[in-house]
């Protein structure tokens, strides 16, 4: 009698293939993963179809990513990872609430729209999917709260007009993902025109 035994195959190095792009394998999965979120959404895409777009094998794109949501989860990454040191030097900075609100978007909406992805599909993740990544919506807060910090003392100083801070925080935050929007439609947008846009519907 013989006994069967089952083995997880750790995926290895990929075998190497002829490529055409400079661009590093990872990044050009997570740009390639990016573009197909943001057209067909995360829900719609497979790894195979990812795999397909960039020229690989799935096994091949599993030596870099262990699943789909690794793939997801480093690109939330990227739109968070420097939203949080955005806060602080906004915080520390010289100048009025108006000019320091301006500087914290416009760095924001220029990583997010000038960078190697299409983050579109950002606006369309659900409450439920935000909350698989808790240590991204952490980060993702720490701008919010920024944001919000920084009308309340403008409003307080008589530079922004009465207005509830969380419909703020919220209208701006639309504006992001309007900017996203546009990038994904025409490939690009000024971020410091989305900055002012929104500074200026607050202002007195």
């Amino acid at each position: 009698m013989s006994t069967a035994t089952t083995t997880t195959r750790r995926p290895g190095r990929p075998r190497a293939v002829e490529r055409h792009s400079d661009v590093e394998p990872r990044e050009e999965i997570l740009q390639h993963a990016a573009a197909l979120f943001s057209t067909v959404g995360v829900g719609a895409t497979r790894v195979a179809d990812i795999a397909a777009s960039v020229g690989m094998s799935a096994p091949a794109i599993y030596h870099y990513f262990e699943n789909l949501d690794a793939i997801v989860e480093a690109l939330l990454e990227y739109v968070v990872e420097e939203s949080a040191a955005f806060a602080t030097a906004a915080a520390g900075r010289a100048g009025s609430s108006a000019e320091r609100l301006r500087s914290l978007i416009t760095q924001h909406v220029e990583r997010l729209t000038s960078g190697p992805y299409d983050l579109w599909f950002v606006a369309g993740l659900s409450e439920t999917e935000g909350r698989r990544w808790v240590s991204v919506g952490r980060k993702a807060a720490q701008w919010r709260r920024a944001v919000a910090h920084l009308i309340g003392d403008g409003g307080e100083a008589g530079e922004f007009r009465p207005i509830d801070v969380d419909l703020a925080v919220a209208a701006v935050s639309g504006l992001v993902y309007g900017a996203l929007q546009l990038r994904h439609q025409r490939g690009a947008v000024e971020a410091e025109a989305v900055a002012d846009l929104a500074v200026r519907s607050l202002a007195t």
